[in-house]
């Protein structure tokens, strides 16, 4: 989970530009003017809850500029594959099954869907436009992401990141930048969504009887993992 510093904003006016800038963590020269009095708070990136399907309907193509965080290799899936089920304790005897209480294993048992989905993260710069003619707001800041992933009883990530084909767990941190043109004496706002590809789950935990092996009951339930792609961004004027 990641939680960038909080930034303040600061306006520079001349007859051409207006240029926000957001300092994360240190202070500002003089001569700069604080601009409205507030503060950009930048929320949570990653998603703790499962990223929304976009209200309106959009094109679901994958974003041609989109850095799909931590993509596996098919020699990573392969090595996760051989190993599932040994996370959850080190006992094991080298079959993928282990021991916690009883011996078992998880598995995911099928993909449900697929989609592209969306985690609101709000206004991240605001400013007004004084001048009879346009003006630049301009945000630039580093912000944490990372992928996730939630299932509705104990499992190991390891399973699904074989099964989904990214780490559920890899995060990092990238640049998010964005301009707008804003006309003569209008107010613009700058909103901001994490855009990730996300899929949702049935699996399954099988318990076992040594030394054969013999299932002796099993567990279903189904989850979600998402895998950040890319910023979006949008703006209003008023």
């Amino acid at each position: 989970m990641f939680r960038c510093k909080k930034g303040y904003v600061f306006f520079r006016f001349t007859k051409v530009l207006l240029t926000i800038i957001v300092v994360v963590g240190m202070m500002v020269p003089a001569t700069l003017a604080h601009a409205n009095n507030k503060t950009i708070n930048s929320e949570l990136e990653s998603a703790e809850e499962e990223p929304m399907k976009p209200t309106v309907a959009k094109d679901q193509s994958p974003d041609p500029n989109a850095k799909p965080l931590g993509m596996l290799t098919p020699e990573e899936i392969k090595a996760l594959e051989e190993k599932i089920g040994i996370h959850c304790d080190e006992e094991d005897d080298g079959s993928g099954k282990h021991f916690d209480l009883r011996w078992h294993a998880h598995y995911i048992t099928l993909i449900t869907n697929t989609y592209i989905g969306e985690a609101y993260r709000g206004i991240v710069a605001a400013g007004s436009n004084p001048y009879n003619s346009p003006v630049t707001l301009s945000y630039s800041q580093a912000r944490g992401v990372s992928n996730s992933y939630n299932v509705s009883m104990g499992f190991d990530a390891d399973v699904v990141s074989a099964s989904v084909g990214y780490s559920v767990s890899y995060g990092t941190t990238v640049t998010a930048s964005y301009s707008v043109n804003v006309p003569a004496y209008k107010y613009c706002q700058i909103l901001l969504w994490d855009v990730y590809n996300v899929k949702e789950f049935y699996c399954k935990t099988e318990y076992y009887l040594l030394p054969f092996y013999a299932v002796t009951g099993i567990d279903y339930g189904s989850g979600w993992a998402s895998q950040w792609s890319n910023f979006r961004f949008s703006y209003t004027l008023t």
